[in-house]
C-alpha cells in the first residue's frame, strides 16, 4: 500500500480532475485536493508516521462525502428523467 495505493490513488484523481474540468469545475478541484491528500498520504506512510497519516486519510474520507454530495446533486432525478 505505501509504495502502490496511495500513488495509484493521486493519479487517479488527477486523472478525474482533467475529465471533470472540461465539465465541472467544482468536482475537479475536489479531485485535485484528493490527488494533494494522497500524495500526502504516500509521503507519511513512506516515514512510517503513522498518527499523521490517520488524520490525513480522515480528511481523504471527508473530501470523497463532500465529491459523493456534489456529484449526486448534479444528477437528475428518476422524475426529470421520465419526463
Amino acid at each position: 500500500m505505501v509504495y502502490f495505493a496511495f500513488k495509484l490513488g493521486a493519479k487517479r484523481a488527477l486523472d478525474f480532475a482533467t475529465l471533470f474540468d472540461f465539465r465541472d469545475t467544482d468536482l475537479a478541484a475536489l479531485k485535485r485536493r484528493q490527488a494533494e491528500l494522497f500524495g500526502g498520504c504516500h509521503t507519511l506512510a513512506a516515514a512510517r508516521n503513522w498518527p499523521s497519516l490517520a488524520g490525513i486519510l480522515q480528511q481523504l474520507a471527508d473530501v470523497e462525502e463532500e465529491f459523493r454530495v456534489t456529484l449526486l446533486a448534479r444528477c437528475p432525478t428518476k422524475e426529470a428523467i421520465s419526463q
